[in-house]
């Protein structure tokens, strides 16, 4: 799965990496154009989608955890926060916006939780996309949805893919996003499938303060010393 991930790079950066129109306005979406280390379900994240008349991108502010345009409540996107890509187009919820509704979410790595030997508290791993030795800002492929509630405004949600972990991610846990170089996010977008391509990636022990959702900051990426027997992989 994927539970917890960083946005760091300036969200104009990020418009422009994704050719990108930032329209993005209002004291509500102020979050969305600071650093933050440790992005959380429920919390508003940032998005890059079609525009509406099908011309170009845009960034966008959604909440992570889709709520389907005919839930009842929006209670449900704490259970949606993922979408398995291999069964997506068997499950009525995303089918349709399988077919319709695609979306990139930008992150500069994401976070999984590592059983230790010995230990009763997970190590926590940063893991990022690598291109030449340096950490760079990926697309991690998903799913959005408008929902308009009995009373105020429409909420925008979004779930991301995932996919079985590859051989770097598999010691970690066997699920990952599915990451999706630049050359096939015009596919995506345009719901055509993409070729798959592998990424080279990095994972980095890093503090147990990514744990606590209240926690933000460069501390929580900063490598960390592993001491156990027998080494972490």
């Amino acid at each position: 799965m994927c539970g917890r991930f960083l946005l760091i790079t300036p969200a104009r950066v990020v418009a422009e990496l994704f050719r990108a129109h930032a329209g993005l306005t209002g004291s509500q979406d102020a979050i969305l154009f600071q650093p933050r280390y440790n992005i959380a379900p429920s919390q508003p994240v940032l998005v890059v989608r079609n525009t509406k008349d099908g011309t170009g991108r845009e960034l966008a502010g959604m909440r992570w955890g889709l709520v389907p345009s005919w839930a009842k409540d929006e209670s449900i996107g704490l259970k949606t926060i993922n979408c398995r890509s291999e069964t997506a187009l068997e499950k009525p919820m995303f089918r349709s916006l399988y077919e319709r509704r695609r979306c990139l979410v930008p992150a500069d790595g994401f976070y999984e939780w590592k059983a230790v030997p010995g230990r009763r508290t997970k190590q926590p791993m940063l893991i990022q996309v690598r291109e030449a030795g340096q950490p760079k800002t990926f697309a991690m492929a998903a799913l959005w949805d408008r929902w308009r509630p009995p009373e105020g405004e429409p909420i925008d949600s979004v779930t991301i893919l995932t996919t079985a972990a590859n051989e770097q991610v598999a010691p970690v846990h066997d699920r990952m996003p599915v990451i999706l170089p630049a050359s096939a996010w015009d596919d995506w977008l345009a719901a055509r499938q993409p070729a798959p391509s592998a990424v080279e990636l990095s994972l980095t022990p890093v503090s147990t303060l990514v744990s606590n959702v209240r926690n933000d900051g460069p501390d929580l990426v900063r490598p960390v010393a592993v001491e156990e027997q027998g080494g972490l992989f």
